[in-house]
């Protein structure tokens, strides 16, 4: 740069180096927070299971309570012979990750 104190570029690069350091850490951070996330996934995936084996070895007389606590509401169908089943989960969540302003 012809002409440009070298003062004030010196600075500019200084600026824009802690930027970079600062969103790496960032982006770190995003990368640790998106693993727990996946780990909550993964455990709530493993759960689903463990309730659908309760279900399955209930006897059918027992099974109106495990659907209130699961929040899940069957309706049979008989001239079809289905069962559609609805489920009200209790807590829902979002989850955003941005980095740098959502860059």
């Amino acid at each position: 740069m012809a002409g440009a104190d070298p003062a004030v570029v010196a600075g500019w690069i200084t600026a824009a180096q802690n930027e970079q350091t600062a969103a790496r850490q960032q982006l770190a951070a995003a990368s640790d927070a998106q693993r727990e996330i996946l780990t909550e996934i993964h455990h709530m995936i493993k759960t689903l299971g463990d309730m659908a084996d309760r279900l399955q070895a209930t006897d059918p007389e027992d099974k109106a309570p495990l659907y209130a606590d699961f929040r899940l509401e069957p309706e049979y169908h008989a001239d079809q012979r289905v069962v559609t089943v609805r489920s009200q989960p209790a807590d829902m969540c979002i989850i955003a990750l941005r980095v740098r302003g959502g860059t």
